[in-house]
């Protein structure tokens, strides 16, 4: 299953992810951050935009629209509970850190939706 979706991923995209996470735990390094809110919150704006793609991908399909509608829920209750971690365990500036792992991730499928990654191989 994980060579599926490293087949789907192009190798610009993929350099793109590599080199931004690289970048944010370079400064977590940097600015001394917790790094276990960090790896907390990184590894939760992976499952956020994994949750949100496959259900809008289960809400187009007939058979299995309840399912989706359900993971959509599933996900406001796990953006619920990150904002509880954030408010009492962890250390917030290094989960939002974490966090923004989220717009390097949105920005490599806008990228790959224009096209930008055939033309530029």
């Amino acid at each position: 299953m994980v060579f599926k979706i490293f087949k789907k991923i192009s190798k610009l995209s993929l350099f793109l992810q590599i080199g931004y996470a690289s970048l944010l735990f370079a400064l977590v390094l940097l600015w001394q951050f917790d790094r276990m809110s960090f790896i907390a919150g990184f590894a939760f704006s992976y499952l956020y935009v994994a949750l949100f793609f496959y259900s809008i991908k289960l809400i187009f399909k007939k058979k299995k629209q309840a399912m989706g509608f359900f993971l959509m829920f599933i996900k406001w209750l796990l953006l619920l509970l990150a904002l509880f971690l954030v408010t009492w365990a962890l250390d917030s500036s290094s989960f939002l850190l974490g966090l923004s792992a989220l717009l390097v991730l949105f920005l490599s499928y806008i990228l790959k939706q224009l096209k930008f990654f055939e033309r530029s191989l």
